[in-house]
Order: structure tokens, then C-alpha cells, then sequence
């Protein structure tokens, strides 16, 4: 037994447009009645999701149209803007404090997490942001930050051997 949805899906999957017969052997309905497939093309009737046409003795139901573009609306599946500005901003927040949580970032920013996860992401992948695990602490940081703390563990190091 098939969902509404199922039945709408089979329908659009067919180019919009399908007669009463198809759906039964999409279904595997045999020749005897079935209640369930009438109910759920009643119901997406009701919905004004699709429109029944009769012909002869032939029932056909078509989908409304904007179903038929309702994939290909708005941006395609994975593509994500990134705004270079934001990046900067994300950016110019690390290097001022140096290392921060994700929390401690996130509340200095103003931003929902939706926005921020996607630009800290995009800067991950780009190496321009740090990521580092410390048990239950994940830290972010630059690699300006991590070069200026080496530089001065090996200053400090290295100032016992002068003379």
C-alpha cells in the first residue's frame, strides 16, 4: 500500500501525467478493486495536487505543473555561496583573540550556526583555519597564531644557549 506521496512521485515521474491503469500496474494492483489507491488520488485531488481527466473510458491524472519544476527551483543540490567578506571578518575575529572554542568564535561573531559552520568549514578546507582537538575542547586559530607561538617556544629555547 502506497503513500500519497508515493502515488504524487509516480505520477510526476511520468512526465506529469498517467492514467488510472498505469498506476495499478505501477502498484501491482491486479483486475479486482482496490480501496486504497482511489483514497490516496481522492485526497491529492482534494489537495489540488493533481486534476483528473476522463477520456473515453480512460481516467488520466495529471500533477499541477509547478510540481513538475519543483526540483529544479533555487540553487542545485551542494552548491553553497560563500561570501569572501564573511570569511574576512571570521578571520579578523581569530587573529585579534588568538585561539578560541567553537562557542567563544561563534558568540563573537553574532552569527546562527547554520552561517557560521558553513564559513568555518569553507576556511578548514582552505587551510586558512585551524582546527584542534584537545579532549572534549576542539580550539580554532590561525597559522599566523600557531607560527608566532613556535617562534616563541624556540626563542625562549634557544635564548639559554647564547653566551
Amino acid at each position: 500500500m502506497a503513500t500519497q506521496e508515493e502515488v504524487l512521485q509516480a505520477i510526476v515521474e511520468n512526465n506529469g501525467a498517467v492514467s488510472f491503469k498505469q498506476l495499478k500496474e505501477r502498484f501491482g494492483i491486479g483486475k479486482s478493486g482496490s480501496s486504497w489507491l482511489p483514497q490516496r488520488l481522492r485526497s491529492l485531488e482534494n489537495k489540488k495536487l493533481i486534476y483528473r481527466l476522463r477520456i473515453g473510458n480512460e481516467t488520466f491524472f495529471i500533477a499541477d505543473p509547478d510540481l513538475l519544476e519543483f526540483e529544479s527551483r533555487g540553487r542545485p543540490a551542494g552548491s553553497i555561496r560563500i561570501n569572501a567578506c564573511m570569511e574576512r571578518k571570521l578571520l579578523k575575529v581569530l587573529r585579534e583573540r588568538k585561539i578560541l572554542t567553537k562557542w567563544q568564535l561563534r558568540v563573537a561573531l553574532g552569527w546562527d550556526d547554520k552561517t557560521f559552520s558553513k564559513y568555518l568549514k569553507s576556511l578548514l578546507e582552505k587551510n586558512m583555519v585551524i582546527e584542534w582537538h584537545t579532549g572534549t575542547v576542539t580550539l580554532y586559530f590561525t597559522p599566523d597564531t600557531l607560527n608566532d607561538i613556535i617562534n616563541l617556544y624556540y626563542e625562549k629555547l634557544y635564548s639559554n644557549f647564547q653566551c
